[in-house]
């Protein structure tokens, strides 16, 4: 079993995170004060996992952005 750590950053600047959500998802993600997303995901040799991030966020003009990330670990691939 391997154990993996993936981490992405989050603007502090009017972002709204819609996935995962940190207040009720009991999951491997954590924010830090860095605000840094960060999970620490273990994996059987072969396994993969996909870590989806979905948020919004405001631009000038009160303009609103969504963008949605997926991560694919594990399965010897290569970020």
């Amino acid at each position: 079993m391997a154990e993996i750590f993936v981490r992405d950053l989050v603007f502090v600047w009017n972002i709204a995170l819609i996935q995962p959500d940190l207040k009720t998802q009991k999951s491997e993600c954590r924010l830090t004060k860095e605000h840094n997303l960060e999970w620490t995901v273990k994996l059987a040799p072969g396994e993969q996992r996909e870590l989806v991030v979905k948020w919004t966020a405001e631009y000038p003009a009160q303009e609103v952005k969504y963008s949605s990330q997926k991560f694919l670990v594990g399965n010897n691939r290569k970020f």
